[in-house]
């Protein structure tokens, strides 16, 4: 029992990880924009002859700044990652952990890069759509049993967390 509240535990982890993974590269598609606005702004000031300095916009400028990019620049693309991965899979007929999946790519060079490479390739491959994570076994082809781990595609994974967990959790995220 303590073994599925661990593994429903990293499973939320994992899962909040990756929606801030997607936040953070939001707010980095944004900048942009809030720079070129910013830009547009003072320009228009400066053409009707208003002082830029009386009436400065609200920088953006100074807000803090994000503790790392959201994304990376020169990793391949998750869908470049997910069909190398379903190669390995299929050679080792075997799920295969991240830690392994990671190492393996890696050697092939295939390198991801960031400030955990190994978060990164486990919130690329929680965004395809054809690999599954079984939990105390590694990664898996979404649409293919796997007797050990009790997964079939043809039934969906329990939600073994007990309600009191449920709870726990609960009072930790709010």
């Amino acid at each position: 029992m303590i073994d599925k509240v661990l593994e429903n535990a990293e499973r939320k982890r994992d899962s909040l990880a990756a929606e801030i993974n997607s936040l953070a590269q939001r707010m980095e598609e944004l900048k942009p924009d809030i720079a070129m606005l910013d830009d547009w702004i003072s320009r228009w000031h400066e053409f009707a002859g208003k002082d830029a300095a009386a009436v400065a916009p609200e920088s953006h400028e100074h807000a803090p700044p994000a503790a790392r990019s959201a994304r990376t620049k020169g990793n391949p693309s998750k869908e470049d990652v997910a069909a190398k991965v379903k190669e390995l899979i299929l050679e080792r007929c075997a799920p295969i952990p991240r830690n392994d999946l990671f190492e393996v790519l890696e050697s092939r060079g295939i390198i991801i890069r960031g400030a955990d490479p190994k978060v990164v390739l486990g919130t690329m491959l929680w965004r395809t759509e054809d690999i599954i994570r079984l939990r105390g076994h590694g990664y898996w082809l979404k649409d293919r049993s796997f007797a050990p781990a009790g997964y079939n595609p043809k039934r969906p994974l329990e939600d073994t967390m007990s309600e009191h967990a449920k709870g726990v959790f609960e009072d930790i995220l709010t």
